[in-house]
């Protein structure tokens, strides 16, 4: 039986309203629904789901792995990523924990990242400088006619 852990439920104090965060969250792969269905509660919408290997403390606890065809030491797991307004920050971790726990040592880690202010660099944005923008979309000449 794997050995359970202690209740490290975060408790982040909420950052100043215009502010955001990046949110990156590494859980088991069957907990996967239950964390987006958390995360739609809070009004998290877009996020980026991807699956990756890891190689953590819960390399001696394979027992739920068996038969799935991971020899060695690194593990499936499911990285979400999404941004978040600052005073939502303390919310969108508690579901995160709420949906990936399942009291066992490899339960996951959240990553968060404070997001500087974004200047818009889409079509018609001016760059800092005064440059237009780098991003802008190119018009491609017309195909010349053939012989």
């Amino acid at each position: 039986m794997s050995p359970a852990v202690s209740d490290p439920t975060p408790h982040p104090s909420p950052l100043p309203a215009g502010s955001r965060a990046r949110i990156v969250a590494v859980v088991r792969p069957f907990r996967l629904d239950e964390v987006m269905e958390q995360l739609h509660l809070q009004g998290c919408r877009d996020v980026l789901v991807e699956q990756v290997r890891g190689y953590g403390r819960q390399k001696e606890n394979l027992s739920i792995y068996e038969g799935h065809g991971f020899g060695g030491s690194f593990l499936p797991k499911v990285r979400l990523e999404f941004t978040v307004d600052g005073p939502a920050l303390p919310g969108a971790m508690q579901a995160v924990c709420r949906g990936a726990r399942t009291g066992r040592i490899g339960d996951g880690k959240i990553f968060v990242h404070r997001l500087d202010p974004v200047r818009p660099r889409g079509p018609g944005a001016p760059s800092a400088s005064g440059a237009p923008p780098v991003f802008a979309p190119q018009h491609p000449s017309p195909p010349s006619p053939r012989p």
